[in-house]
């Protein structure tokens, strides 16, 4: 049978349970390509698939993807099971709650979504497929993970957030080829040793946790280079943290952080750190020796002063303070010559350095829910800006050459409020 005779009987099985904007998409995809390679149903409105329908798409040989998102589909044939030509299945957010073992067939698949169906377990063939690089199960109800995906020896990204899970099964250590692991929004109470024997991981993820403490062995992680752990409990981190040196992106963001360890100044590839609603007083210094930091954002309800150190930070672009008691600014803020981005939220600022109109560079510059009532007239000088947020302030009372500037800001397209 021809692609065109197999897709026209496809479209009579499902026209009546997709969307018509699905429908649009699927027939237009068909008619760019000439050929059936993926079909892809959005807003699926039935609970099962039609009889018809798999041993049609067994009989389109180019079919490379089969995707259901966003449906009401309950029920997966073990059928699923003889599409063995596919690369790339999707039943994302539906409502399928035991996949089949024949899922463990499809061993051309390189990409799998199972997300947000709200099942409790995996089928353990789903470790056969030898050729998967990329699985999602994320936003279920999976409390342990089979032994078997330790048999995905090609396997490189894997997103399991928004589950129960407290442990992964020890199999992990044999995926070598692991670069990528989000685990968030799960039950951990601590980073599970056995990843820490992946020798190619590069970013992990363990936001929305438990976690108390990151243990030394962390550092084995020679090639990590974003670290995620906002969201827990953490008090301390190693003091050998230091010898993870590709490590650029950081967020610390809402534990119980009350300072850094001094080998932390070692992170010189460091570029982003997010250290908000942590415990400290002052801004730990081993920020400061952070010579490649391009983004900080920062904040502490203990956080009441910002200290003249911060210009060590030659390279930052971007500074963000939020909810914290400070009431003034260093003027030496000023030397900050690639700051673009500058956010100043929630906190007891009473004024701003007369020389800020300096940081000619900036481009946004947002300062709300401070006490600050009168703006230095070097503002005047920021004529860079696309973004302007000074808060509830009445414009109207502003100097004229004030009042002037943000006239020409807005006349240039700047969004003033």
């Amino acid at each position: 049978m021809e692609d065109k005779d197999i897709f026209d009987r496809i479209l009579d099985l499902v026209k009546d349970y997709i969307s018509e904007k699905s429908l649009s998409k699927l027939i237009k995809r068909f008619e760019d390509q000439g050929k059936i390679e993926t079909i892809e149903m959005g807003m699926y409105k039935n609970e099962i698939l039609p009889d018809e329908l798999i041993p049609l798409l067994k009989q389109a040989k180019s079919l490379r993807k089969f995707a259901i998102e966003l449906g009401y589909l309950e029920t997966l044939s073990p059928s699923i099971g003889e599409l063995t030509q596919l690369e790339d299945m999707s039943f994302n957010n539906c409502c399928i709650l035991q996949f089949p073992e024949e899922i463990g067939l499809l061993t051309n698949l390189v990409r799998l979504d199972i997300g947000e169906n709200g099942y409790e377990q995996l089928p353990v063939s789903i470790g056969d497929l030898s050729k998967l690089k990329t699985l999602y199960i994320n936003d279920n109800e999976l409390s342990v993970l089979p032994a078997s995906l330790g048999n995905l020896a090609n396997l490189e990204y894997i997103y399991m957030n928004v589950n129960k899970l407290k442990d992964l099964p020890t199999t992990f250590s044999n995926l070598h080829k692991l670069e990528y692991l989000s685990a968030s929004f799960n039950k951990f109470e601590n980073i599970p040793e056995v990843i820490f024997s992946l020798p190619n991981l590069r970013e992990i993820y363990f936001e929305g946790n438990q976690i108390t403490n990151i243990p030394p062995s962390i550092t084995q992680l020679k090639q990590l280079e974003s670290l995620g752990l906002y969201m827990n409990q953490i008090t301390t981190l190693p003091s050998n943290i230091g010898e993870l040196t590709k490590l650029k992106t950081l967020h610390l963001t809402n534990n119980t952080l009350t300072a850094l360890p001094s080998s932390f100044s070692e992170l010189q590839s460091l570029e982003i750190l997010t250290i908000r609603e942590n415990s400290y007083n002052e801004i730990p210094k081993p920020i400061f020796s952070l010579k490649n930091l391009k983004e900080l954002v920062l904040g502490s309800p203990n956080l009441t002063s910002i200290t003249s150190d911060i210009q060590e930070l030659e390279n930052l672009e971007v500074l963000m303070i939020f909810s914290s008691p400070i009431s003034e600014l260093p003027d030496e803020i000023s030397n900050l010559k690639k700051l673009t981005e500058l956010k100043i939220i929630n906190t007891s600022l009473s004024s701003l350095p007369e020389n800020i109109g300096n940081l000619d560079t900036l481009t946004n510059l947002s300062i709300s829910n401070s006490q600050i009532e009168m703006y230095p007239e070097s503002l005047a000088k920021l004529k860079q800006l696309k973004q302007l947020n000074l808060g509830k302030h009445d414009f109207n009372l502003f100097s004229h050459d004030l009042k002037q500037w943000i006239e020409e800001l807005k006349a240039n397209g700047c969004d003033v409020s």
